[in-house]
This record gives C-alpha cells, structure tokens and sequence, in this order.
C-alpha cells in the first residue's frame, strides 16, 4: 500500500493541531488498525467498549478517544435507572454497553442492527463481560414485508437505505476522514425482512419504552411510521439521526402525518455543537442531524 494512500485514509479535519504528540498518537493507532491491530476494547469513561474490525464507530473512538460526547450527555440525563432504552441501530453497541451499568438492575436494554455479524459480536462480548443486554438482529421498518436495502463493504460495513444519487453528493461532507471515499461505487442491492416496532412491541408483550435512540441510516422514517402507536401509547423520548437530504421527496412527503404527531406530543430540539437548540417550527424536509424529542410533562 502507497503511503499517500494511507495518509489520505487517515488525513484528519484542519482543526487538528498536526504538531501535537496526540496527532501522532492517533495516526499510529489509525494505521495500525487498517492492518487489523488494535486492542479488544476501549475504555470510554470506564466503560469498555468493543473494537471490531471494519467499524466505523472503532474508527471513530480510535480517531478521537469517544464517540457522540452530545448524545451521551443526553442519554445520561434522560435514562433513569428503572428506563427501558431502545437503542435502534447499535452498530458496535456503543450506547448500550455504555448504560448498561446504570440500567442492568431495574432498566431493560434492547439493542437492534441489520448486521448479523455486529449482534453477533455484541452478543459473544456481553457474555464474556456478564452484561445485561438484549442484542437481536432485526431490520426494522413501517411495516412487515421484504424490502430492498444497499449493502456496501469498502472498509466499513453498512446496510442502509439512502437514496443513491443524494449518498455521493453529500458523503464526504459526512465522512472528512475520506474512510468511504466513493463508497457507493461498491453497492449491492439485496433483500431483507422487516417489522414494524409496533409489532415487535406487541409480538414481545412490553409493557414500556422509556427512549428510543434511532440510528438506521435512512431508515429512520420508516421506523417511525411503524412506530406510531407505540409513541402516542408510551411517549418514549426520541433521540434521532434525521438526514433527509438523503431520502427521496417522496419518502419526506409519505411523512407529513408523523411531523405532526411528533409536533403534538413532543418539544424539539436540534442537537449542534454539544448543545440542545429548541425548534420552534418544526419541518421535515428541512432535518439534517440530530433530534432529540423531549416528550410534554
């Protein structure tokens, strides 16, 4: 491998201090982990958290020392220790091993990803650790049915749903660290079975959801159609990746009854730079980030 190539893979944003002995640090740990070494876990404010292999969150923590500090401290304040949390999307498990600790007496903890590998992993490193975690591999959607998905493997593994022609426009906007540079050149049209939330609460007979973090890229509308009577029956506090820039016009217009239910029941907030933005017009076309929706006392 050319070192250009590996310089591009690992090239950080420009805010980075490059003279730095932590810039250094993290090349080193980066360029090792694009030969496949690096330590079983990492510790994450005494939490540790799993590294597996071709994942983009253990890129990320390994880039930078922890992950989505914006959307932990959110959690941390609105998960208490009776809270059932839905973590939609776990990925390497991240949130839930991390609130394990404060949920494993009287909380629950369902974690979902479309990877079976990932739950796979999840479920082998919970059970080396005696951790409290329910992993299942489950594709979620508004309803039960076989619906197409994209699956790309060009150094991270991912099965979303975006729309093609939107994912290059705005991908290396998303990922600076060029680590999917052109990734969707590599895509694969394949098909999985869907549920609806709602039938998968109904089908489990629980009897509470506390939060649900939604992390599906471009899954996160549908999820939310599914998952209506579910949200107007527990009010469930919301913490939601939305980049419809993304999504189709069409799929953002199939949605304008769920803007509202979510208006009606719901303040909004806009999470940007570590902060809560409160959004007083709410407007689905316009979401690109994180949401978090604070149910009304």
């Amino acid at each position: 491998m050319k070192f250009k190539k590996i310089y591009k893979l690992i090239k950080p944003n420009k805010y980075v201090n490059r003279l730095s002995i932590n810039y250094f640090r993290i090349q080193i740990r980066l360029l090792l982990y694009k030969f496949n070494i690096f330590p079983k876990y990492t510790l994450i404010d005494g939490v540790k958290i799993p590294n597996y292999k071709n994942n983009i969150v253990t890129f990320k923590i390994l880039s930078s020392g922890s992950y989505e500090k914006a959307n932990i401290n959110i959690l941390k304040e609105h998960l208490k220790p009776n809270s059932f949390f839905f973590d939609i999307g776990t990925n390497n498990g991240f949130f839930s091993f991390y609130f394990e600790k404060r949920l494993k007496n009287k909380g629950k903890i369902y974690a979902f990803d479309s990877l079976e590998n990932l739950i796979k992993l999840n479920n082998e490193f919970k059970k080396q650790y005696n951790l409290k975690i329910n992993f299942e591999n489950i594709v979620f959607s508004n309803r039960s049915s076989v619906e197409n998905f994209y699956y790309e493997n060009n150094n991270v593994e991912t099965i979303h749903r975006w729309k093609l022609n939107n994912l290059k426009k705005v991908e290396n906007r998303i990922f600076k660290n060029k680590y999917k540079k052109d990734s969707h050149k590599k895509i694969k049209t394949i098909k999985l079975n869907t549920i609806s939330f709602d039938e998968y609460i109904k089908k489990k007979r629980i009897k509470k959801v506390s939060l649900l973090k939604i992390d599906i890229d471009g899954s996160e509308l549908k999820f939310l159609q599914g998952a209506i009577k579910s949200i107007i029956k527990f009010k469930p506090h919301i913490l939601c990746e939305l980049n419809l820039k993304l999504l189709s016009e069409q799929e953002i217009q199939n949605n304008i009854k769920l803007g509202k239910i979510l208006i009606k029941y719901y303040k909004i907030y806009k999470v940007k730079k570590n902060k809560l933005i409160r959004i007083n017009s709410f407007n689905l076309k316009l979401c690109d980030g994180y949401y978090f929706f604070k149910k009304n006392n």
